[in-house]
């Protein structure tokens, strides 16, 4: 019966990913709203999905927002 409820389920971790790529998905529109950010919000979106989802880092949104404050006025000359 404990099995069911682990942490190291692949099934709770499938469903762990794909909850940080979806919010994730949901932060990147939020911070592409307004159109000259697009770029910024895109590389952190990318770097974020790279990094953290698809290896062993343990804060996605954090790592998000850092990244999206960096790139913030690259990401606008290119958009």
């Amino acid at each position: 019966m404990n099995s069911y409820y682990d942490n190291e389920n692949f099934f709770l971790r499938w469903f762990g990913k794909l909850a940080d790529v979806v919010l994730l998905s949901l932060l990147w529109v939020l911070c592409s709203l307004p159109l000259v950010t697009m770029g910024a919000a895109s590389i952190a979106l990318y770097d974020t999905i790279a990094r953290c989802v698809h290896g062993k880092h343990e804060s996605p949104y954090k790592y998000f927002f850092h990244v999206y404050k960096t790139e913030l006025l690259r990401g606008s000359l290119i958009t």
